[in-house]
């Protein structure tokens, strides 16, 4: 109910990406999604069936050769490279587990092996890194939630801080802005978090929280960050109708359109076959691009619904 509710509020001509950690799945082990976006699942999807905490949704109009898939190597981080304006931007989102830190690890090697072995395909690139971390410290928690700060939280918190160091990276989200509210104690806390690469942080018009459009049954706070980034888009172009085409005077229009042409029974060589064959679809082109409509797919259209139904 959480992510339907989440999907509801996600208007494709407002966003062009979305993160989902702890997301829902289906008896079938896949989460849902509508139309306007394509769901990028890691590669781990398909291995661990019970494991995976994280899904990108890429909105349909960013044209398909703007952005490609990149393998982490976990169930628990999905990224995409994205080519922009300024060049190509990593995207990670990341969920890590509170005890055993795996997705926080695994990022950082996987930010480390990029860098190593020349990946980035011979230009600089940049990092936007996203998710539930699940780490507390007070350089982004408030100072009242003092019980948070143990020793041992933050031991963990400066494995965090340290990659940030490494990796050039700045928090996006101001300190003190709260991404959970607890639905035992009510306490907001701050587990999620937005990091980005310091040559593209100048570009980022604005990061902050949406607390009343908080998914139904869920703590966590959705959190918008609008970066100047210019993306390719595409345009879904009309496509035809034939569901609402008059057949009759289809099939007259093709009648009257072959009449005109060789009809010898006899093909003696391929190359007069190939020919023939090239002539009536030629025909057949002509006539449905005169007879058959074109229409702009709709985000609400019954793709069930025929002239027939509306006359009765």
């Amino acid at each position: 109910m959480a992510q339907n509710d989440f999907l509801h509020q996600l208007n494709p001509n407002t966003y062009n990406l979305a993160a989902i950690q702890v997301l829902y799945l289906d008896s079938n082990h896949n989460s849902h999604a509508t139309h306007h976006w394509y769901t990028i699942y890691p590669k781990e999807h398909y291995i661990t069936l019970s494991q995976m905490r994280s899904i990108l949704l890429v909105n349909r109009q960013i044209a398909t050769v703007a952005w490609s898939q990149v393998d982490i190597g976990s169930s628990d981080i999905t990224a995409i490279m994205i080519n922009t304006g300024k060049g190509k931007v990593l995207l990670v989102n990341m969920y890590n587990d509170s005890r055993q830190h795996q997705g926080l690890e695994r990022s950082i090697q996987a930010f480390q092996e990029r860098l190593c072995s020349g990946d980035t395909g011979g230009c600089t690139e940049q990092i936007v890194w996203l998710g539930d971390f699940n780490l507390h410290h007070p350089l982004w928690d408030e100072e009242r939630n003092r019980h948070l700060f143990m020793r041992n939280n933050l031991v963990k918190a400066q494995v965090l801080i340290d990659t940030l160091a490494e990796f050039d990276l700045q928090m996006t989200l101001p300190k003190d802005i709260l991404t959970l509210q607890a639905l035992s104690t009510g306490n907001h806390m701050r587990p999620a978090n937005v990091y980005i690469s310091s040559l593209i942080a100048d570009h980022v018009i604005r990061c902050h929280t949406l607390p009343e459009e908080r998914p139904v049954r869920t703590d966590h706070i959705p959190i918008v960050t609008e970066v100047d980034l210019s993306l390719e888009e595409q345009t879904e172009s009309p496509c035809l109708n034939f569901r609402i085409a008059d057949w009759k005077q289809v099939r007259e229009t093709l009648a009257s359109r072959i009449e005109g042409m060789n009809t010898q029974e006899e093909v003696n060589t391929p190359g007069e076959l190939q020919l023939r064959v090239e002539e009536l679809t030629h025909a057949v082109t002509e006539v449905i691009e005169a007879c058959i409509l074109k229409a702009a797919l709709m985000p609400h259209q019954k793709c069930w619904w025929s002239s027939l139904l509306t006359a009765k």
